[in-house]
């Protein structure tokens, strides 16, 4: 699989830029896909920024997704933005939640 094979499933797209960027993503967040959501955080993010992802229309993630999301949270403290969830799938909320990490990532 190519990385033009990713868009089949995930779909990742920014919505306004600066200090608070929306990053909306919508299909499937796993191994294949988790670049695209890293990159496009990478695009959005600078210091000082408060990145919004909005994860409301993942219909599945799993642990390189979850990965995916913990090093966005790494990044956010090592580069100076602040990283929120601003909507979550019942997946990705289910996962947040036995993991952990649902109290790192508040809205």
């Amino acid at each position: 699989m190519d990385a033009s094979d990713n868009a089949r499933y995930l779909h990742v797209a920014t919505d306004g830029d600066g200090d608070a960027p929306t990053i909306r993503a919508a299909g499937e967040l796993d191994a294949g896909s988790s670049p695209d959501l890293l990159d496009a955080v990478d695009a959005a993010a600078g210091p000082g920024a408060v990145v919004s992802l909005d994860l409301a229309e993942v219909t599945f993630i799993d642990s390189s997704g979850l990965r995916a999301l913990a090093e966005t949270l790494r990044r956010s403290a090592a580069d100076g933005f602040e990283l929120r969830i601003a909507a979550a799938s019942e997946p990705v909320e289910h996962l947040l939640a036995m993991t952990g990490m649902a109290s790192l990532l508040q809205p």
